[in-house]
């Protein structure tokens, strides 16, 4: 049976060259735990082809993250890709994205994104200002220059590329600027990222997430800023505001994870070759296996993947009777999971949400 496949690898586990004030998870990158993170070539191997045995002849999508995944060496993506060519026997289509702080990045690099037409996202908290405020290097040096450098590689070199905006109380203070930076470097979308208000792991999380008005206050004035360049002719796109506005209009469309009121297998696989259901859910309750022990049909038809996918279906009460519940659906389970197992709580952004919801449907209608 062919089946479409997407897994999130991170090579180099959370290993990171950058020190963002708002991350949790990042490892500090130091040249002697290199080899300690980084995916041998052997994991390398099962994973391809079990992913490519998985898909039997559909639609295969590896998508690089971290830390910062380029710092697995030019030398490990040549291997993975070679790899995938060499076992390759069922035509499976395969594609491949990778999201980067660019800080790191090569000609070199760029020349193999577009030998293989890898899909590039780059992390960003906005323009100069902001982003010298949130991410410094492990020396606590500015990374704005550095960024800058590696966006004017892919810019020369004609790769196009998404921007993925970190949202949180600084990236609010600065909205406007940082939108129309994301426009001059010619970004084609915006992925919007949120800062965790209820990260367990980060005792600092609510120092930078926003709380439900901001979040209102953050979506309503992004809002305005694209309907008013739609209106110009501009063609960045912001996924979840065009999902929203189709919804809205009574288009059918499949929104992005978090749009739909339930989780699909989020397929995510550490450094180590750990694997687990979504890469918000990287801890050993939710660990359904190793990619070098388990096939990946045995690892979805587990008790772990099989209760991750259950849970979410859970509302809290007062969803069902919300006005734009339709529109909502809950939002990512990650803001409504207390416990981890569940989504019966409502989520920390709720009135925010609800409240930018309806704006929406005024402002589009």
């Amino acid at each position: 049976m062919k089946r479409d496949y997407v897994v999130k690898v991170k090579p180099v586990t959370d290993l990171c060259n950058l020190k963002c004030k708002d991350c949790s998870r990042c490892i500090t990158y130091e040249a002697d735990l290199a080899k300690k993170y980084v995916m041998s070539s052997e994991m390398v191997d099962e994973l391809v082809v079990k992913s490519l045995a998985y898909c039997n002849g559909g639609n295969l999508r590896f998508e690089f993250e971290g830390g910062e995944p380029l710092l697995a060496s030019l030398t490990y993506f040549k291997y993975f890709v070679g790899c995938v060519e060499e076992n390759n026997l069922n035509g499976t289509k395969v594609s491949y994205q990778i999201v980067t702080n660019a800080t790191v990045l090569t000609q070199e690099h760029c020349q193999f994104f577009k030998d293989y037409n890898f899909e590039v996202g780059v992390n960003s908290d906005g323009s100069k200002q902001v982003h010298n405020i949130m991410c410094r290097d492990r020396f606590g040096r500015p990374t704005f220059g550095l960024l800058q450098k590696g966006i004017k590689l892919l810019m020369q070199n004609g790769i196009e590329f998404f921007a993925v905006c970190k949202v949180n109380k600084t990236t609010l203070k600065f909205l406007k600027k940082s939108y129309e930076f994301y426009k001059k470097i010619g970004a084609t979308r915006l992925d919007l990222r949120l800062s965790l208000m209820n990260d367990w792991d980060n005792p600092q999380s609510e120092k930078y997430a926003l709380n439900a008005q901001e979040y209102f206050d953050f979506h309503r004035q992004l809002l305005d800023l694209y309907l008013d360049d739609k209106k110009r002719g501009s063609k960045i796109s912001i996924k979840y505001f065009d999902d929203l506005i189709a919804r809205v209009k009574g288009e059918k469309v499949k929104c992005a994870c978090g749009g739909e009121g339930y989780c699909e297998c989020q397929w995510t696989v550490d450094g180590d070759g750990s694997m687990y259901p979504c890469s918000f859910y990287m801890d050993k309750d939710r660990l359904l296996g190793n990619v070098m022990d388990v096939d990946l049909e045995k690892m979805y038809a587990n008790e772990v993947m099989q209760k991750f996918v259950s849970a979410s279906y859970k509302h809290h009460g007062d969803c069902f009777d919300c006005s734009v519940f339709d529109l909502c659906k809950g939002g990512c389970r990650r803001f409504c999971d207390r416990d981890g197992d569940s989504r019966l709580e409502k989520n920390v952004y709720c009135d925010g949400i609800k409240k930018f919801l309806e704006y929406l449907q005024t402002a589009v209608l």
